[in-house]
């Protein structure tokens, strides 16, 4: 059995950011025509965090899949990642296994793509200023998608570790430097004139409040 895998440079290379805003765009389409089966994840709970399995299918694509996340908060002790994570890819006729994916990246654009969908379709076509909350492994690609859907000027970095928001803003900052990207001091700073907020952390309690939304 020929199996491809492909490593996180790889796909790096391989998916551009506005094609995969588009992919995920699809597929949304198709769940809400009835045309994807998407059952609940199964979860594990460990001592240290938890173990999520995530299966799906695409009709119009024919495209069959499952995801294996694992999401262990206290990983930055160990200088590692929270989410660790791997997918596979399967021929919809057989179900023999085609390729076995990098998955952490995977994840990342995926849900970065997921907010640049919703920029598209939600957020005011003049939208300038964005608000990010959490600097980990999914904040660059949260970043990329928004601005790949919204004329954004400005980006506001809040992360409870400020030296990590300070970092995030010096990559992104060389990366782009037609955008301006600043590090909040407070949450309510970080969304006092934002047009689109993101939240991409693991916090259990309200990372800013209600009333400071303009």
């Amino acid at each position: 059995m020929k199996l491809l895998l492909l490593d996180q440079k790889t796909l790096q290379q391989l998916l551009p950011t506005d094609a995969v805003i588009e992919a995920v765009g699809q597929a949304y389409s198709q769940l809400s025509q009835g045309h994807a089966t998407l059952p609940q994840r199964l979860n594990i709970a460990l001592a240290g965090g938890d173990l999520l399995a995530m299966p799906g299918s695409l009709d119009d694509s024919n495209a069959l899949a499952v995801k294996l996340v694992s999401v262990f908060s206290g990983n930055a002790r160990y200088n590692l990642p929270t989410i660790h994570a791997l997918v596979v890819l399967l021929e919809t006729e057989s179900g023999r296994p085609l390729a076995v994916m990098e998955g952490s990246y995977l994840t990342a654009v995926r849900t970065g793509a997921a907010s640049g969908v919703a920029s598209r379709y939600l957020a005011r076509p003049e939208a300038a200023i964005f608000a990010l909350f959490g600097a980990g492994g999914q904040a660059e690609q949260q970043i990329r998608s928004v601005l790949t859907t919204r004329p954004i000027r400005e980006v506001h970095i809040f992360d409870s570790q400020t030296q990590r928001a300070e970092q995030l803003a010096q990559k992104m900052t060389a990366a782009l430097p037609n955008v301006r990207f600043t590090v909040s001091a407070t949450p309510a700073q970080a969304i006092a004139d934002a047009d689109i907020i993101t939240t991409v952390t693991t916090s259990r309690q309200p990372v800013f409040p209600a009333e400071a939304v303009k």
